[in-house]
């Protein structure tokens, strides 16, 4: 089994779930599942063979439409408490009914494809063909509603220079049904950037986009400054504003300030997530503690990236200063 394959889906609200693992054989797929049924609150342990989570296996017709040679999986979505999404951020999604699958007698079409729309469908162009590298330009994600949104930053060479990247979104509110997709929210480069006029943050091409779970009109995403500040950002899209900013804080930073043992280094390199422990001072009993140390650090780190600017700007002003001397020196020669 590959791990980026397999799907995990908790379906009743007494401990039933369902682990999924597909293989992609062209022409020809394979699913693997291991089904755990909800059991009542009054059995306390299996009595028979039957209740026993086993492994079942198998296999699978490939819709038509995807090139499945190019498919890489970027995500595992679950939906409704029954369904499971394998995600190509360039293709489309395949769609199990995990429930239906469970089924030892139902061997027929358990796959169902849904495609991207078509200005978005780019199997033979994504940045990283291996799929080793997380997808920085794209993500499908599912909000609290169960509806699916696609966001992508594209940069077409055609109109990098009236604009360096778009910002597009498209809904699918009714995946399993009609597989429509709607158009959202578009953004250019200019009109992204101007909504943090006047603040720190830098004014480069967003990456690895997030809708929130809670509001699908506001994104996430990350701004790489240089190759020590990073900026996370929230965007209505809807509303046209910034709703908040936080600069990353990584270990060494977040460990001056507590004598607890440090842990093993988590090197953060500019992927779509945070890596760390979880921070010590979440786990304090004063919530406003806890909140007073997060501003803190915020605020001493946006203090040392706005004093090392102003010395490179120094630093760059004397450079250009001595060699203007230079120059001036040489002419009177």
């Amino acid at each position: 089994m590959a791990e980026d394959q397999i799907g995990l889906l908790c379906h009743g609200s007494e401990g039933g779930f369902t682990v999924v693992d597909f293989t992609n054989l062209d022409p020809e797929g394979e699913l693997c599942l291991l089904h755990h049924p909800a059991l009542p609150a009054s059995a306390s342990h299996k009595n028979t063979e039957e209740e026993e989570a086993d492994w079942m296996i198998k296999k699978v017709r490939l819709p038509p439409g995807p090139n499945f040679r190019c498919w890489i999986t970027d995500a595992i979505i679950p939906l409704h408490g029954r369904y499971l999404c394998w995600v190509d951020n360039y293709q489309g999604i395949l769609v199990v009914d995990v429930l239906r699958a469970s089924n030892k007698s139902i061997t027929d079409q358990l796959l169902h494809y849904i495609p991207l729309p078509d200005e978005a469908l780019q199997s033979d162009r994504r940045p990283h063909p291996d799929g080793d590298c997380p997808d920085r330009a794209r993500c499908v994600c599912v909000t609290a509603d169960f509806t699916l949104k696609l966001v992508c930053v594209t940069t077409r060479k055609a109109n990098r220079a009236r604009s360096p990247f778009t910002i597009r979104s498209w809904t699918l509110p009714n995946f399993y049904r009609s597989g429509q997709w709607y158009r959202g929210h578009t953004m250019e480069a200019a009109e992204f950037w101007g909504l943090y006029n006047g603040q720190s943050l830098p004014r480069v091409k967003p990456w690895y986009p997030l809708v929130s779970l809670v509001n699908p009109n506001e994104f996430c995403f990350l701004l790489k400054e240089d190759h020590t500040t990073y900026w996370i950002i929230e965007v209505d899209m809807g509303n046209k504003m910034l709703k908040s900013s936080a600069i990353y804080i990584n270990e060494e930073e977040e460990g001056c300030t507590t004598d607890r043992p440090r842990a093993r280094r988590i090197v953060f390199d500019g992927h779509s997530f945070i890596p760390s422990r979880i921070s010590y001072y979440l786990g304090m009993d004063d919530a406003n503690k806890s909140q007073e140390l997060s501003e803190m650090m915020q605020k001493a780190k946006q203090r040392r990236v706005a004093q090392k600017k102003s010395q490179l700007e120094v630093e760059q002003a004397e450079s250009k200063e001595h060699v203007a001397e230079s120059k001036a020196a040489k002419c009177r020669a």
